[in-house]
């Protein structure tokens, strides 16, 4: 296209991306053509539906990756570990505190009989958990 402005030639461009992926974005999709198309008003994301092919996972497996961010989080607070977004280690006991009695209580709920974890990650983490405690009560005494 072009135009012409008090004798001066300008051009203007619109720019229309048409390219498209493989799967629709989740806001382009209209609520009422999905459940139309499966019989069903809810939509899944790609993670989801791979999930249950997979198979899900457990509650147990989910608390025990939670378990091991906070295991990570309070060496961290502890001053043990750098953080990684800032490359320091810098001590912070309360929080260490914190991240310490939340692994306590997962590790009581993952040690129930009724958990599908085997036993060698379920004694992976009580030791795991006393290595914080004793860490913290060093920290402590410093």
């Amino acid at each position: 296209m072009s135009e012409i402005e008090d004798g001066n030639p300008t051009e203007t461009f619109s720019f229309v991306d048409k390219r498209r992926t493989a799967e629709p974005l989740i806001e382009d999709l209209d609520p009422d053509a999905v459940a139309a198309e499966t019989g069903s008003a809810e939509v899944k994301f790609n993670a989801e539906a791979e999930q249950e092919e997979e198979g899900s996972a457990s509650i147990y497996d989910i608390a025990a990756y939670c378990t091991g961010m906070l295991i990570s989080e309070g060496f961290q607070r502890l001053g043990l570990i750098a953080d990684p977004r800032s490359g320091k280690a810098v001590m912070d006991l309360p929080s260490a505190r914190v991240a310490i009695d939340c692994v306590a209580a997962l590790v009581n709920v993952l040690d129930e009989p009724t958990s599908t974890l085997p036993d060698s990650v379920r004694r992976e983490m009580k030791r795991t958990l006393n290595d914080l405690r004793l860490n913290y009560v060093d920290r402590t005494r410093s």
